[in-house]
């Protein structure tokens, strides 16, 4: 007797480029002689996919069916006999992110009830899509993510930051940004005056420094020509805002000044920018440089000397640093943080570098730079120690000091030189200075 269908196969859906593997159930036929005996073979598979007996269908689809394969699924008995049965197969197109949407940046007032429709994605199931959104400040702005609709009365007048993020089923996801600029409240007509500021943008330069945009808002306006400057930052002009300003944090306030023709006497607003920058919070405090400190140095008469003093300051708030130097040695000189030149005379000197930041905090650090006087070289004359030049001698006790000196020969002729010190120190060719304790 031919084999008989006992399960029917279900429907299946694989995704185009995308590994599929499937084994075709052994409970799917019966066959009352010899049911382990049967044979099977399929056709009827979409591009991409095989079959490889005695049951696997595998391989990664390369076609996007617009209607399902319909895929026949043969058993053959020993017998020749056989029966066959159907299942659907469909491929979809491979999950691909949604597509962001532009908006337009939005203006709000301050005390002014605010609705916005967020834009909605584009996607192959735009209605499977998740939505969430970050606003920065908040500023009694709140998201709803079903409706994708932005509402609230801000408080506060400035820029929001809002960004939009739309995710799919497969965890794919794209972003959108724009801005809502939240004017102050309209102000009843009177004098001319600046009511307020509006803080466009606040951007950080370095730890110490901001570059900020801002718009002034005025009341008593006529219709007639506004001149605007900013004491100490910026002079008076026409031109429409918004005005740009680089500001130092310690400088955390500024007076803005306005005049109208037409209208009496000067407008003039203090306004605490870096609070603004802060989203309102506690400016932060100017801190003095610090540093690690400079070693001792050497140097020789006629041969050129430097050293980076910067390198051994800082600023916690990363402000550039001014230096000067006091102590030198005659030919030596101070330029940016860098001493440089050619000392002209021997001795020790004590030297001390001060680096200070923009708020006039300042820190400093002192070194001795002992200068060893120029190698004397008589031609053709012996070779002999000709003096000593003391660098240090430092006090370890009543009766007990530590020295550090260089001696200084005539007769040179290049070649490596032994020196000790009798009773004190070994024989050695390395350079001076040398130091020890007596």
């Amino acid at each position: 007797m031919a084999p008989t269908v006992a399960n029917v196969i279900p429907g299946h859906m694989a995704t185009v480029g995308q590994a599929f593997s499937y084994v075709i159930p052994a409970n799917t036929f019966t066959d009352t002689e010899t049911p382990a005996s049967l044979t099977l073979t399929v056709n009827g598979l979409p591009p991409g996919l095989n079959f490889t007996p005695p049951a696997l269908i595998s391989g990664a689809p390369t076609t996007i069916t617009g209607t399902p394969f319909s895929v026949t699924v043969t058993a053959t008995d020993p017998g020749s006999l056989s029966i066959a049965t159907t299942f659907s197969f469909t491929i979809n197109a491979a999950n691909t992110a949604p597509v962001s949407t532009t908006n337009a940046n939005q203006t709000a007032t301050v005390g002014t009830a605010f609705s916005y429709t967020v834009n909605a994605f584009i996607d192959e199931t735009p209605a499977s899509l998740t939505y969430t959104a970050s606003i920065s400040p908040a500023n009694s702005f709140s998201f709803d993510t079903a409706t994708r609709i932005i509402t609230g009365t801000p408080s506060l007048s400035g820029v929001s930051t809002v960004t939009v993020t739309a995710t799919d089923p497969g965890s794919l996801s794209a972003n959108t940004s724009f801005t809502i600029m939240v004017s102050p409240a309209s102000v009843v007509a009177g004098p001319f005056s600046i009511t307020g500021v509006t803080m466009v943008s606040c951007t950080t330069i370095s730890a110490g420094q901001r570059q900020i945009s801002i718009n002034p808002q005025y009341a008593g306006l006529n219709g007639q020509p506004i001149s605007f400057s900013v004491v100490n930052e910026m002079v008076p002009t026409t031109a429409a805002g918004p005005y740009f300003l680089q500001m130092y944090i310690d400088n955390p306030s500024f007076t803005l000044k306005a005049t109208q023709t037409g209208s009496a006497g000067e407008a003039s607003f203090v306004y605490n920018w870096l609070a603004a920058c802060n989203g309102g919070g506690t400016p932060p405090v100017n801190q003095a440089p610090t540093t690690t400190g400079i070693a001792n140095q050497t140097g020789t008469v006629g041969v050129s000397f430097t050293l980076n003093a910067g390198s051994s300051f800082s600023d916690p708030n990363g402000d550039v640093l001014s230096f000067t130097a006091t102590g030198l040695p005659a030919g030596l000189s101070l330029s940016g943080s860098t001493i440089s030149g050619t000392p002209l005379v021997s001795g020790v000197s004590s030297v001390t570098i001060k680096a200070t930041d923009p708020g006039s905090l300042s820190v400093s650090t002192s070194f001795t730079l002992a200068v060893s006087p120029a190698p004397v070289v008589v031609p053709g004359g012996p070779f002999s120690i000709t003096g000593v030049t003391t660098v240090s001698c430092t006090t370890i006790s009543a009766g007990r000091r530590q020295l550090t000196f260089t001696p200084q020969y005539a007769g040179v002729s290049g070649a490596a030189i032994s020196f000790s010190v009798v009773n004190e120190m070994l024989p050695t060719t390395a350079p001076g200075p040398y130091s020890l304790q007596m």
